[in-house]
């Protein structure tokens, strides 16, 4: 069974922070969630739009 993982760059560094399914559907897909740090520069990062659509996607997929 393959694992799903998708990758939010970083607008600072550039190091992709892989996110997990569970991560888009518990987080990513709630308006009150606007930004995720950088594991290695520590920089918030505002959610792309395309990623909180994904987010929305899996959750409407349930």
């Amino acid at each position: 069974m393959m694992k799903t993982v998708y990758l939010m760059f970083c607008q600072d560094c550039g190091l992709p922070k892989p996110l997990s399914p569970h991560v888009l559907i518990q987080y990513i897909h709630q308006e009150a969630v606007k930004k995720i740090y950088c594991d290695n520069c520590k920089s918030e990062n505002v959610i792309p739009e395309y990623l909180r659509k994904i987010a929305i996607d899996l959750v409407k997929e349930g």
